[in-house]
């Protein structure tokens, strides 16, 4: 029951605070309702908006008085990963919180979500900021691919050269390489992640370890 002198959430007004990051009128509105999880639109909660609308001051407010349950913090990653700005800023907010390992955006772990969610710009980003919040980037796909045989399918060198340097092995490439027709921009890739490889074996040796 809502009494006369409390006033009803307004979704025009907490957008444009959300877009300001205006942490006093967001605050205000998602006060007005039973929850800040709750349906402000036919698909999302008011908590999402502060996620997609990339209000980084709101949502580190949210989260120091609302701690969301397991589905929550799903739909919270999975809109940081889809964030209109500040999406490593958002997920390294999320990473701070316990729940952080057992989050599966969209029903795919950290490492897959961020590759297969997030603009390409912000890859190396977030797969660098993962492992600092314990997050392990040895993922597979349902297909069996790691994070590498990903980024030699889609022919990024310079992920590539990441996450070798982030210590994926030989290992992390597929046999499908041996069986798979590849184009040529794959083949280069594939060829570069090899070297790279063996560059990392050649230094290991040298420095005896």
């Amino acid at each position: 029951m809502k009494w006369p002198w409390q006033k009803s959430f307004e979704l025009s007004p907490f957008i444009q605070a959300l877009v300001e990051d205006n942490t006093e009128h967001a605050s205000k509105q998602w006060q007005r309702l039973p929850s800040p999880f709750e349906l402000v639109t036919d698909d999302q909660s008011a908590a999402e908006l502060i996620f997609v609308e990339g209000a980084l001051q709101c949502a580190t407010l949210l989260l120091h008085h609302h701690a969301p349950n397991m589905d929550q913090g799903n739909q919270l990653a999975a809109s940081a990963l889809c964030a209109k700005r500040h999406r490593v800023e958002l997920v390294t907010l999320l990473l701070k919180h316990k729940f952080d390992l057992e989050l599966t955006p969209d029903g795919q772990p950290w490492p897959l979500a961020c590759l297969t969610m997030a603009p390409a710009t912000d890859h190396m980003l977030l797969l660098n900021r993962l492992p600092q919040y314990g997050v392990d980037l040895n993922v597979r796909t349902e297909a069996g691919d790691t994070l590498l045989d990903l980024a030699i399918k889609s022919a990024r060198p310079e992920l590539v050269r990441h996450l070798i340097d982030s210590g994926m092995t030989a290992d992390a490439i597929g046999k499908w390489v041996d069986t798979e027709p590849l184009t040529s921009e794959q083949q280069s890739t594939l060829q570069l992640a090899r070297r790279c490889l063996e560059d990392l074996r050649i230094r290991k040796l040298l420095l005896g370890r």
